[in-house]
């Protein structure tokens, strides 16, 4: 992408292979359906529908005729910093429901806007407000008509995007505690509360999201995948994949390896 911020509609057909790219996208169906593949997850969608690509992820967009929406292709550094948790790797939402139809609408004045040309500073503060609609209505089936629990979403958000910064290296949950300024169980409280989850099993799953893309699209060893990743012991690091991705890493990469995978 030579232009630090793009938007075009969103035609039928898509891409022929699954690829990446360097820069953050996200896909708006406005109306009609679509199939995308991203990473290993397969979502057949029907709209109205936000989908987030992060640079780096593999993927596959399929649009079906008559499907209407809109392309944003934009650089990273492009993106308000407020909004750079959506597109952390780690995160789970990448097909997001637009079941607001107010904010449909609002969704659709701004791709509107993006679409007139002017100045970048214009068209960032466009994108801006679209990803800060698109994050109120993750938030608001996060938190399940409980708006009393913003306090414990905008930790957990702060928490994924910490993962991802520091997952290869920090494996305790202390770390990311007093990282974050909170205390080891109010941390573990709202991981519990919000994604059912506690965050040392998604410490492992960002770990093993990236033990999945070094096996399939490198050549590097198990063992040397293992310590790219922070863990010392291999045998270790075989036990979680198995735990995390219900295979070995050896049947992984010989089902994922390979051109246009």
């Amino acid at each position: 992408m030579d232009a630090p911020f793009l938007i075009r509609p969103l035609c039928a057909a898509g891409d022929a292979r699954a690829h990446r790219h360097d820069y953050q996208e996200v896909i708006i169906i406005a109306e009609g359906e679509a199939f995308h593949r991203i990473d290993w997850e397969d979502h057949h969608l029907a709209g109205p529908h936000a989908v987030l690509v992060a640079r780096g992820k593999l993927h596959l967009l399929s649009v079906a005729a008559g499907t209407r929406g809109w392309v944003i292709d934009f650089a990273p550094d492009f993106l308000p910093r407020t909004a750079s948790w959506l597109f952390s790797h780690f995160f789970a939402l990448s097909a997001v429901p637009l079941d607001d139809p107010a904010g449909l609408r609002r969704i659709g004045t701004l791709c509107g806007l993006l679409e007139e040309p002017g100045p970048g500073e214009t068209a960032s503060f466009f994108l801006a407000a679209l990803l800060a609609l698109i994050e109120t209505r993750i938030q608001d089936r996060a938190l399940r008509g409980r708006p009393e629990r913003s306090a414990d979403f905008h930790v957990l958000k702060h928490f994924l995007g910490a993962l991802d910064t520091h997952y290869e290296r920090e494996k305790k949950l202390g770390f990311y505690a007093r990282h974050l300024r909170v205390n080891p169980r109010r941390l573990t409280a709202v991981c519990r509360q919000i994604m059912g989850r506690t965050p040392a099993s998604l410490l492992e799953e960002r770990c093993m999201v990236e033990a999945r893309r070094y096996l399939a699209q490198s050549e590097l060893s198990v063992q040397e995948i293992a310590f790219r990743l922070g863990y010392e012991d291999p045998s270790y690091f075989n036990k979680v994949f198995r735990k995390v991705v219900k295979d070995t890493p050896g049947r992984f990469r010989a089902a994922w390896a390979g051109p246009g995978q």
